[in-house]
Order: structure tokens, then sequence, then C-alpha cells
């Protein structure tokens, strides 16, 4: 049932992660933070360098600390919200695989995409 309804649990978890952002819209305004700055280290040249006192700091090495940065305080701010938003999806996807079963002629064509 996971294979043939992907698509659909997929948009699921969207539908919720946009609910969430609509009950809860600092996780937008986070959203939009962390884009700007993702955005504006992105687009800088791969060579590079900062220097901060006697150190030359990299992008990859700006890159690593922003998402160091970027997950801690995503999961401080937002780390409930995420994982009731993620439980919620995962409930409807296993009540729904659990009731649904998958048509007669999807069997077939995946039973036939399995064998060599």
């Amino acid at each position: 049932n996971l294979d043939y309804f992907c698509v659909n649990y997929a948009i699921c978890l969207a539908i919720f992660a946009l609910i969430a952002v609509v009950v809860y819209p600092q996780l937008l305004v986070l959203v939009c933070i962390f884009s700007a700055a993702w955005y504006a280290l992105l687009t800088r040249p791969g060579h590079m360098k900062i220097q901060v006192g006697a150190a030359l700091i990299s992008k990859q090495h700006l890159q690593m600390l922003l998402a160091a940065l970027n997950s801690l305080v995503v999961l401080y701010l937002a780390g409930s919200t995420i994982f009731a938003t993620i439980g919620a999806s995962l409930l409807v996807v296993l009540l729904h695989a659990g009731f649904r079963n998958v048509p007669s002629k999807a069997k077939d064509k995946l039973a036939q995409g399995e064998e060599p």
C-alpha cells in the first residue's frame, strides 16, 4: 500500500505542513529568515573566504555553521510543531494504508515490475 499511494501520502504531509504554517505563522517567519540566509550564502562565489581574527573561514565552513544553527533553532522553536505534524500525517497514512486495499490491476503491475 505504501508504494502504491506514495504520492498521496506526500501530498497529505504537505497539506499538514501547510496547515501548521497557517496555524503557527512564526514558522513562516522562520522559513523566510533561514531561506534568505541560505540564499545569501549559496549565491556567494565558491572561493569566498572570511578572515575572523587569525582564522580563515571558507564557504564550506559557513555552510556547516549555518546548517548547525538552522537545525538547532528549528528544533528549539518549532520542534514540537514539526513532530506533531509528522505524527498526525503518519496517523492518517497508517489508517489509510490499513483500511484501503490496492486495486487488483495495480497489484498485477507491481508484481510484474518486481520480477526480473
